[in-house]
């Protein structure tokens, strides 16, 4: 109620002042031109109330015209905002599911350097277990550097759906698809339970099947956001 009364005060202050500016501007001229070649056609006082109508009309019509071109500008901008927040999270889903699957691969092939490390180890073979080990550190090193990544990643991500809910009205289905895609889910290696039987090429595509798994669990929610966004750019 507080907000349509600020909206209809604003509009009768304006119409006021382009009311009295052609009252005592171009349509007094007008009336008074009347009165110098046309006396005896109108009486004054209906012909001031004419004028007053008249200048109320025009007022108003000025009013709303120049009221409906900032909302078409204010709608043009808020479009092009919207373009270019999706641009951006067409571009982060991409770099989003990238990363997802470049951590998966390597949390598999860590797993797999320490297994081959262990089992060196236990064997006592000195220069194979060396050379192992270098590589195994090198994994370390590559994945802690993808987690330091992934989260500056999440950082970016989060700053994006606060652009996102900025720029798109904020419904229960928006606030419902952002709440899905919001949480950086963490990569679980299922170890096998029984290493002696199970053969490492079964392991490996076990692996490839839960990494896929994984990865499609991440990308269908941010694909229902997308469809969303994408359907309700305008």
């Amino acid at each position: 109620m507080g907000e349509i009364r600020s909206i209809f005060s604003n509009w009768l202050f304006y119409t006021g002042l382009w009311w009295l500016a052609l009252m005592t501007g171009v349509l007094a001229l007008a009336r008074e031109l009347i009165q110098v070649f046309r006396p005896n056609k109108v009486r004054a006082r209906s012909q001031f109330w004419n004028w007053v109508v008249i200048a109320f009309i025009i007022s108003s019509c000025i009013v709303w015209s120049s009221e409906h071109n900032k909302v078409i500008d204010l709608t043009e901008q808020l479009n092009s905002k919207r373009l270019q927040v999706y641009k951006d999270f067409v571009e982060e889903k991409t770099r989003r599911i990238n990363m997802y699957n470049e951590g998966c691969s390597l949390y598999t092939s860590l797993y797999l350097a320490q297994l081959d490390e262990d089992n060196l180890a236990y064997n006592k073979d000195s220069v194979l277990f060396k050379e192992t080990s270098e590589g195994f550190l090198k994994f370390v090193d590559d994945t802690n550097k993808w987690n330091k990544e992934m989260h500056d990643e999440q950082a970016h991500f989060l700053r994006l759906i606060v652009d996102i809910e900025s720029v798109y009205a904020n419904c229960p289905k928006l606030k419902e698809l952002i709440g899905k895609v919001k949480e950086l889910k963490k990569i679980v290696i299922i170890k096998p339970e029984d290493s002696g039987s199970l053969q490492k090429e079964d392991w490996l595509k076990q692996r490839f099947d839960d990494n896929t798994k994984f990865v499609n669990e991440i990308k269908q929610p941010l694909d229902e956001l997308d469809e969303y966004l994408q359907q309700n750019l305008k």
